[in-house]
Formats: structure tokens, sequence, C-alpha cells
């Protein structure tokens, strides 16, 4: 393994969560912090799982799990601000 190896692995761990997440946060306003958390993790785990079971392209996997698991996230979880921003 070398050091483009090395570098590209520690740029994409946790990555794609946090590119879902982010994106998700800035436009809408589903979900709330259990989505994001969930989000984040469901994102780093699946590609720590995608990169040993030798996925070749591990990042899009842990995307679209990142990306499902905040829709399912968003539209089971309740607002948690008010039509101002306010908190309930």
């Amino acid at each position: 393994m070398g050091v483009f190896d090395l570098v590209e692995q520690a740029s994409a761990f946790g990555s794609a969560g946090i590119i879902v997440t982010i994106t998700f946060g800035l436009f809408t306003r589903r979900g709330g912090p259990v989505t994001a958390m969930a989000t984040l993790v469901v994102g780093a785990v699946g590609y720590l799982v995608a990169t040993y079971a030798g996925f070749e392209y591990p990042f899009v996997l842990s995307l679209v799990l990142a990306l499902g698991t905040y829709l399912i996230g968003g539209v089971s979880e309740s607002p948690t601000t008010g039509a101002d921003g306010a908190r309930p």
C-alpha cells in the first residue's frame, strides 16, 4: 500500500456521511441531530466494511448508504424547530 492509497482512504473515510449531512442540512428542514449522527456513522462504517470486503468503489457504496440513512431518518424524525426557526 503506497502513500496515494493511504491519502485516498483517509480522505474518503467518513466523508460520505459528512457530504450528505451538510448538503441536506443546508438545503432542507428534514431530519435532526439523531438523523445526522446516524448518517455519519453509517457512512463511516459502510466505507470500512466495503473496503475490507473488497468492493472496487467503497466510497460510492458508503455514499449510497449514507443517503439512504438520511432519507429514512428525515422522514421518520420529527422536525426540531418551528416555522420561525425557534425551538417549540
